[in-house]
């Protein structure tokens, strides 16, 4: 009979080191063999009815059951194995399997609530410690690296994060499962999928169906490469997967009524809670040790970057998609609640050329602009009359806003009592509120009695109230400046330079600073003038330092809509393209409209950027 039982011992114990090298050259037979026992315990048990008795659930309420149970044997039997120096995985496998077998056992109790079996979950914790006091110290992390025994102690240290995060599991769990009708009147009901649910995934046009997989592939690839690369296994492995997995929940859950953008998102949020939780039963790999430096640098970048890379697809390239849809559509303001965001069904080019309606075609009339200078069109749709005020106003408020940066820098570059008040006096434009400067700058160009540069122009002698000043008025009429429309441009033109130069002050400033004194002295010991020392010597070394701040200044004011808009509203001939965006979308109510504008109006910024990097960018040596 010994005989017997050594051979049976013999033949269990060889099948045991088998699956455990097996085990070690597949790292991923561990979780996957306990997820399989869980799922085939889960429906044993369903069929059996031994969970009948406490919630009368199906297989669903099992999983979610046994996990509680699991997580509640698990980290104590870690903890502990972790304290007596023992191998603490080996101790959270344990506790995982002591755990659901008393969860098991407390199932035919009838009526159990939660605060029994936390109660229950508290006694089995004391007992464990007790035991494990009966038990002499291991000799674990004397055999062990110190690397991982600091990551054997983590989970210790922190059990309260642990059981925060599987209580956000069941919580989340639970969220999803009632908000897509898996739990009525408190309770857990298994729910059939006919397949003529999942025609409403076909139902989805295109474009909706594509944002919708990437959406879902976002949802399931972050936390596969993030939980891959914390494991110390390749993550793009790990993203790969996880793509795979998102596109596959999301052609799941397309079938489930009602499905709103806060389902989906309580949905995300149990996955990487639950993947989180899952991250502890991965073992380490060996993926660091196997690749290149250069690898797992990429790895890294990849890591540091998707965040990033993934809001600005969501507040910038997402809606700019939409703007471009918007814009060969007939939408109106009144009728957008009830537009299908990504329909291609009514696309059209009646927002460009409809003689009505179309923004190339819209109150065509005279236009004349600086009519000092003879530029005058008889003909001429407003769109293309608003796009050349523009370029003037942008292009003419750039060159100005930086010449007069110049100037301030090459006045205050020297050391003269109260310098440094001077320079905080000079940048009080750029940081004055915009809703204060406007309205000061419209009481000084106003053409009534309470206007500054009428009163000053129009009677010296008054103004001063002194008989001393000279009886000189260089005006013979109140003007508007900025309405009539001989001055409204050029009014708008020089608050913009104003309003702007201490941005290119401090740029040419700093830049002024940086260049060597010897090349200013070595230039005076030649002989060189003043001027011959700015013409030769700083503005070469500015011609960079212009170049960025022309590009910087031409974006932001080509999309500046705020200046003009609260000085004059555009009078005068002053309209400029923003403005036109904002009368097509509030004042007419037409989205595609203005969405057209918007299109037109980044097409030619695009063009401009484009031929100044081409042929224009000047480059520092």
């Amino acid at each position: 009979m010994s005989l017997y039982w050594d051979i049976v011992y013999r033949l269990f114990d060889d099948i045991r080191q088998r699956f455990d090298t097996l085990r070690n050259e597949y790292s991923f037979i561990n979780p996957t063999m306990g997820a399989l026992v869980m799922v085939a315990g889960g429906w044993l048990a369903t069929e059996l009815g031994v969970l009948k008795n406490l919630f009368d659930f199906g297989f669903l309420q099992f999983v979610v059951y046994a996990m509680l149970w699991a997580i509640l044997g698990g980290l104590p039997g870690y903890a502990l194995f972790a304290m007596r120096n023992y191998n603490p995985q080996l101790g959270l496998r344990i506790g995982i399997v002591t755990g659901i077998g008393i969860g098991a056992a407390l199932a035919s109790v009838n009526n159990l609530s939660v605060s029994q079996i936390v109660s229950h979950a508290f006694v089995m914790a004391v007992v464990l410690s007790l035991v494990s006091f009966l038990r002499p110290d291991g000799t674990y992390r004397g055999q062990r690296p110190y690397g991982q025994r600091a990551a054997d102690l983590l989970p210790v240290l922190v059990p309260g994060l642990l059981l925060l995060a599987a209580a956000g599991v069941l919580l989340g769990a639970w969220s999803i499962l009632y908000d897509v009708g898996l739990i009525t009147d408190g309770k857990l009901t298994t729910v059939e999928y006919d397949a003529s649910n999942y025609t409403q995934f076909l139902d989805f046009v295109p474009l909706q169906t594509v944002l919708y997989l990437v959406l879902w592939a976002i949802i399931g690839g972050l936390p596969g490469f993030y939980i891959f690369y914390s494991r110390n296994h390749n993550p793009r492995v790990g993203g790969r997967m996880g793509l795979l997995t998102g596109v596959g929940l999301g052609v799941l859950f397309s079938g489930a009524d009602s499905l709103q953008a806060q389902d989906i998102f309580d949905i995300a949020l149990f996955l990487w809670l639950w993947a989180i939780v899952l991250s502890l039963f991965i073992p380490r790999g060996n993926h660091a040790e196997t690749t290149s430096i250069r690898q797992r640098i990429a790895d890294l970048a990849y890591g540091l970057l998707l965040p990033t890379f993934l809001v600005v697809i969501g507040i910038v390239v997402v809606p700019m998609l939409w703007n471009v849809l918007f814009a060969f559509r007939p939408i109106r303001l009144r009728t957008l609640q009830d537009v299908e965001l990504l329909s291609l069904q009514d696309l059209t080019t009646d927002n460009f050329n409809h003689p009505d309606r179309g923004i190339f075609h819209s109150r065509k009339g005279p236009f004349s602009i600086w009519g000092a200078i003879g530029l005058s069109w008889d003909e001429v749709a407003r769109f293309w009359k608003l796009l050349w005020v523009s370029l003037v106003y942008t292009f003419s408020g750039s060159i100005l806003a930086i010449f007069m940066g110049l100037v301030a820098a090459l006045i205050v570059k020297d050391r003269f009592p109260g310098r440094s008040v001077f320079r905080g006096i000079l940048l009080f434009p750029y940081i004055a509120p915009i809703v204060a400067v406007t309205f000061i700058w419209q009481q000084m160009l106003d053409g009534t009695t309470v206007g500054f540069i009428n009163q000053l122009l129009l009677d010296t002698e008054e103004f001063l109230n002194t008989d001393l000043a000279l009886n000189v008025n260089l005006l013979d009429r109140r003007i508007s400046y900025l309405r009539e429309q001989e001055w409204a441009l050029r009014s708008v033109i020089f608050f913009q330079g104003w309003r702007y130069f201490p941005f290119a002050f401090l740029f040419i400033l700093a830049r002024i600073q940086a260049i060597p004194d010897e090349l200013y002295e070595a230039a005076k010991v030649d002989g060189a003038a003043p001027s011959q020392r700015l013409m030769f010597i700083t503005l070469p070394q500015l011609r960079a330092v212009f170049g960025t701040l022309f590009l910087l200044r031409f974006i932001w004011t080509f999309n500046k809509f705020e200046d003009i808009f609260l000085l004059n509203g555009g009078a005068g001939d002053t309209e400029v393209v923003p403005i036109q965006i904002y009368e097509w979308l509030f004042s007419r109510q037409n989205v595609g409209a203005s969405s057209a504008v918007a299109l037109v109006m980044a097409a030619v910024l695009f063009l401009l950027v484009g031929i100044y990097f081409r042929w224009f960018l000047v480059e520092e040596d």
